[in-house]
């Protein structure tokens, strides 16, 4: 038995030192798979994101839009096609202006009623002086230099026809 004993005690201060390596081993193996896993989820993310800016772009959306994009939302050509949908008002690209037909007429700029008028009434002043012989002009000119009050000078406009009353 006394054989044995001692085998038995050798035996006891292998193993501490066989365990104590293999620990090391599996410390560094379980420190080894810990900086993997790190990386693994960065490149998941990279991809993730890469992923995600393509589909947008298919979908229609506005450059940055993936920021706005869900982080637990899954990101997958339906899913991504749905949220820009969703939430079209504020990811959608804003439509490319379609060039204007040569054809196609431009409306013109509304022009205020009191101008219009008063257009029309020059061009009808302009109309009536030319037909009018030069010593009428000059009759209404004279008229209007000597006017000696502000109802005096209305009257000789309304004559004319440059006011209406």
């Amino acid at each position: 038995m006394a054989d044995n004993d001692i085998f038995d005690e050798a035996e006891e201060q292998e193993e501490p030192r066989t365990g104590r390596g293999l620990r090391a081993q599996l410390e560094q193996a379980l420190a080894r798979v810990k900086e993997l896993e790190a990386r693994n989820s960065e490149l998941e993310a990279r991809v993730r994101q890469v992923d995600l800016a393509s589909l947008l772009r298919q979908a229609g959306a506005r450059e940055g839009a993936e920021a706005l994009y869900p982080r637990d939302r899954e990101v997958s050509e339906k899913a991504v096609a749905e949220w820009v949908e969703q939430y079209a008002a504020f990811v959608k690209a804003a439509a490319a202006a379609e060039p204007e037909s040569e054809t196609e007429v431009a409306e013109p700029p509304r022009v205020p009623e009191e101008t219009r008028v008063a257009a029309q009434r020059l061009a009808q002043l302009a109309d009536s002086a030319s037909s009018r012989p030069a010593a009428d002009i000059e009759s209404a000119l004279e008229r209007i230099r000597s006017a000696q009050s502000v109802k005096e000078l209305q009257e000789i406009y309304t004559s004319l026809g440059i006011v209406r009353q």
